[in-house]
């Protein structure tokens, strides 16, 4: 049996159906890797010409905070074997880090709002006069939005950590970010890139009524937005993945699932 041409690592099956119907439709030999239950070893060569991460730094929210490390431990490993991944170790390692971003637009000269990462709230108190209340507390492996609050001072933050503690996963880390007022009629303005392309712009209202929100409440509206947003993007996608494959026989779509 033919090896595919295209591996795609994911671990929301849901939020894969548009790609997976673009690349079928464009005839891409494809095959989904699914990362909350997967193994690799040191030893297997690429299976593929090409891999695509889906993976996403709110799998933790699902219940698959182990699909991030596996992901990012298996493309390391594909990289120094050579296979091209798109979406690869690097990139994915900024997606997961606010921290990391936060720094990478500065050095792009993009105006940021100030923020201090931290793995004890007690090691704040040395940057006491560098934090303006209120502030925002976020983790820095962001997730949809989740596990946001506005705070009021290093108290606050004390109560809200110890009534729980599960705000410091995935990583043990967390961001106290300036507070930047806003209007919540004006809402969140998400835009998708690709290839230094805009694929859209989706202007949200109800995420922007309160930071201090319950992703129950919120994500299924997301999830729907996203979907009828993504398969225009996975259409454009699964174009581009194409082109990247060109040159290779002619194959019927087919997909299996590891």
């Amino acid at each position: 049996m033919r090896e595919p041409d295209l591996i795609v690592l994911h671990e929301h099956p849901e939020w894969q159906k548009p790609l997976f119907a673009a690349l079928e439709h464009a005839g891409v030999a494809f095959e989904a890797f699914d990362l909350k239950c997967a193994a690799f070893s040191n030893t297997e060569a690429p299976r593929a010409r090409l891999y695509f991460n889906q993976a996403s730094p709110s799998a933790y929210l699902r219940g698959n905070a182990r699909a991030v490390p596996l992901a990012l431990a298996y493309m390391r490993s594909l990289e120094r074997l050579g296979a091209r991944v798109l979406n690869g170790a690097d990139v994915f390692a900024l997606e997961l880090s606010k921290s990391a971003q936060a720094t990478f637009l500065r050095t792009m000269g993009i105006d940021t709002p100030w923020s201090i990462t931290f793995n004890d709230v007690s090691a704040l108190r040395a940057h006491a006069d560098q934090i303006r209340w209120p502030a925002i507390l976020k983790p820095d492996q962001g997730g949809s939005g989740a596990r946001i609050h506005v705070v009021e001072s290093l108290a606050h933050v004390e109560r809200i950590l110890a009534a729980d503690p599960g705000i410091w996963l995935p990583d043990n880390l967390l961001l106290l970010q300036e507070y930047l007022p806003h209007d919540p009629d004006h809402g969140i303005i998400r835009l998708e890139f690709l290839g230094g392309e805009l694929l859209y712009a989706m202007l949200l209202l109800a995420v922007a009524t309160s930071l201090a929100f319950s992703p129950d409440a919120y994500l299924p509206m997301l999830a729907r937005a996203f979907l009828l947003q993504w398969a225009a993007g996975f259409a454009l996608i699964a174009c581009r993945i194409t082109t990247r494959l060109s040159g290779a026989p002619g194959t019927a779509p087919r997909r299996t699932r590891r």
